[in-house]
């Protein structure tokens, strides 16, 4: 079906909205269990979407909005699963994604606090995981496509495996579409669809994970759905001019920024050379005062 938005036919999955919206519409559930199974490496029965806003007891805390937030019924594990398709705001790889990183681990505290502890021995809480799948290289490594971390001293030495951050890297994706279908991994699979499944040219290998894969093929009957739907298409579009609006911004106010550091630099420059000037000139009076004396 044809559009006249100045949008795609199909929109991206791995926008941060659109995504939400695929695995927490009515129906996706079979999608969310096999996302997670095939991240986590184990099977999941089944799962319970939560509040994506968890308490807050201090006015001063930092609040944070989880994207996806549920509990598994197998064994009372913790997950959210967080799609980050742009960098956030001062993420560079020359701050090595600091805030990204951070912001992983504040997710995964909070969600880890979440269950309930009065009175429960502490070796029997239960296992949390921060999923963040990401749609740039948050680590600069070249050929990894999912990182666990827990906590380890520097010898690498196991404190626990309670808490896990997960970061799942889409820019592997170009690497990956050159592999036949076959070949590739679930999780593989999982990051073709979430960056490919809206362009034509990937089509067939689209539509040959979606024959071998159940969980991708009701992701896709839901993106498919909210592709043609109306109001969704109108939410993504503000999200689209935000985005690219928030962008202008930025590189508003750095260009000017810059432009204020060049101007101060060079006033200071020429104030240094202002100085040395003296300074020159005034040992040279000195000099021709040491000559006549």
């Amino acid at each position: 079906m044809p559009f006249h938005d100045g949008l795609p036919e199909i929109l991206p999955p791995s926008e941060d909205g659109v995504f939400q919206t695929i695995f927490t519409k009515e129906g996706a559930k079979p999608a969310l269990l096999e996302l997670l199974s095939d991240i986590l490496g184990r099977p999941l029965r089944d799962v319970t979407i939560r509040n994506s806003e968890p308490p807050i007891s201090d006015i001063d805390a930092k609040r944070e909005v989880f994207d996806i937030n549920c509990v598994a019924h197998d064994d009372n594990s913790q997950m959210d699963i967080e799609m980050q398709a742009t960098p956030m705001r001062h993420d560079t790889i020359a701050s090595e994604h600091k805030h990204i990183r951070d912001r992983a681990v504040l997710n995964l505290s909070d969600l880890h606090a979440l269950q309930p502890g009065r009175g429960v021995p502490y070796a029997d809480f239960y296992n949390s995981y921060q999923i963040t799948i990401c749609n740039y290289n948050v680590f600069n490594w070249d050929n990894e496509l999912a990182e666990r971390f827990t906590y380890r001293n520097e010898r690498g030495q196991q404190l626990s495996d309670i808490a896990t951050a997960i970061f799942v890297d889409l820019t592997q994706a170009k690497k990956i579409v050159k592999k036949q279908v076959a070949d590739m991994t679930a999780v593989e699979q999982w990051v073709v669809f979430l960056t490919k499944a809206n362009d034509p040219r990937y089509r067939k290998a689209i539509k040959e994970i979606l024959r071998g894969k159940g969980g991708i093929s009701v992701a896709y009957e839901m993106l498919t759905s909210i592709s043609t739907d109306e109001n969704e298409r109108a939410r993504f579009r503000s999200r689209r001019i935000w985005q690219r609006d928030r962008e202008y911004e930025i590189g508003f106010i750095n260009s000017n920024w810059e432009k204020i550091v060049a101007d101060k630099d060079k006033s200071l420059a020429d104030k240094d050379k202002s100085i040395a000037d003296k300074d020159a000139m005034i040992a040279e009076l000195r000099a021709k005062l040491d000559e006549r004396s």
